[in-house]
């Protein structure tokens, strides 16, 4: 195991400022949230690399919740930078709770009530629009 490996396995996301840990969950706010945080947290991600040296991504990322009922794939720090842009510009600067132990679309949470009134709004706009008759089916 290199020393790289053996640092993470041991602090893992404790190794980053603004980190909160309770029990297996860390917290951390969005604006602080870092591509090498994510994979210090998800130490079983990011180990299947693609891509060239001048942007390394990764087929088994971490999926992030847009609150709109879809995630977004974090492939590599260019997809973090669009996805913290995304959220900030939605809901603010809200805390994402990241569980290396959860199951894989429940390893990220945003908890905040901003956020999940968001999430709510767009599915009730869904239901309604598809609840009509004229588009069930599609």
């Amino acid at each position: 195991m290199n020393q790289s490996k053996w640092r993470n396995f041991v602090v893992g996301a404790m190794l980053h400022e603004g980190v909160r840990q309770d029990g297996n969950e860390y917290t951390v706010s969005i604006s602080d949230l870092t591509f090498d945080l994510l994979k210090d947290t998800f130490p079983t991600k990011y180990q299947n690399p693609f891509g060239d040296e001048g942007r390394p991504m990764f087929r088994d990322p971490i999926y992030l919740p847009q609150g709109d009922g879809s995630s977004k794939g974090i492939i590599d720090r260019d997809a973090l930078e669009d996805y913290v842009e995304y959220i900030m510009s939605r809901v603010g600067n809200v805390d994402i709770v990241l569980d290396p132990t959860a199951k894989p679309l429940n390893m990220a949470v945003i908890k905040d009530p901003k956020f999940k009134k968001r999430e709510a709004g767009i599915g009730k706009t869904i239901s309604s629009y598809y609840g009509k008759g004229e588009n069930e089916g599609d």
